[in-house]
């Protein structure tokens, strides 16, 4: 449940990697950051470029 809000709060929120952490509970970034790439396999920050490439990718 919380990566979920992670996820939708760095895509919609324009939060900082900390404020993320923050606003899901977490008090310290390196736990959040450990925990979210254990349950996505992804930084925060590789999820968000993942997003935008996927998004905003070279045409064809």
């Amino acid at each position: 449940m919380r990566v979920e809000k992670a996820k939708e709060l760095a895509v919609n929120g324009g939060l900082t990697p900390s404020e993320v952490a923050l606003r899901v509970g977490y008090s310290d970034i390196h736990t959040f950051g450990k925990m979210f790439k254990k349950k996505t396999g992804f930084s925060l920050s590789q999820f968000c470029a993942t997003l935008f490439t996927e998004d905003f990718g070279p045409e064809d």
